[in-house]
């Protein structure tokens, strides 16, 4: 008997492990980890933001920014209240998993629902995203591709994580903040 308490132990600790690394993903979006979760698009980065930065560029006039602006409001008040959800979720799983002996199949089922409920912040912001682009132009379109491929670039370029260098955010700045850096550091060698 005391050999199948050792067993049944074990079990018990693998299964709360297994349901803790199974809703590890969902949960991070719930609590919006690197904060990039709140913005929107396919990458977690808002095409709202870039439009805003750059709506002179973009040609894009007051009324569509406002729409712009009510479109991703909107998309993160939905994606807020799933995160409660899940986070709500999570605090049932937690709980079910500190008993001595949890049901394996509620504590799976409970995994799952974190993993649909998580899924939906996905679709919110594709939903959004999708939305925002549709008000724009086919040209405005095209510029605004140019702008995401840029402000990627720079990013990576950066190493910061997301953020772009200079302090608008503007990816054109930043093209022309890295030329003249690069120029000063050319200077810099030529120097005796």
């Amino acid at each position: 008997m005391h050999l199948s308490r050792r067993i049944l132990a074990r079990e018990t600790i693998a299964l709360g492990a297994l349901a803790i690394a199974l809703a590890l993903p969902a949960v991070a979006v719930a609590q919006g980890a690197g904060r990039g979760q709140g913005r929107m698009g396919p990458a977690g980065r808002s095409d709202a933001r870039l439009i805003e930065r750059n709506a002179e560029t973009l040609s894009v006039d007051e009324e569509t920014l406002a729409e712009i602006k009510k479109i991703e409001a909107d998309a993160k008040k939905s994606m807020d209240a799933t995160r409660e959800s899940i986070l709500a979720k999570r605090k049932k799983l937690v709980e079910q998993m500190e008993q001595d002996l949890p049901d394996e199949a509620e504590a799976l089922k409970q995994v799952e629902a974190i993993s649909r409920t998580g899924a939906e912040i996905q679709k919110d912001r594709i939903r959004a995203t999708l939305k925002i682009r549709r008000l724009l132009t086919p040209e405005q379109r095209a510029e605004l591709s140019k702008l995401r491929s840029a402000a990627g670039a720079t990013r990576g370029a950066s190493g910061r994580g997301g953020r772009q260098r200079g302090a608008g955010g503007d990816a054109e700045k930043a093209k022309k903040d890295e030329k003249t850096d690069a120029a000063e550091e050319a200077a810099k060698a030529d120097e005796p």
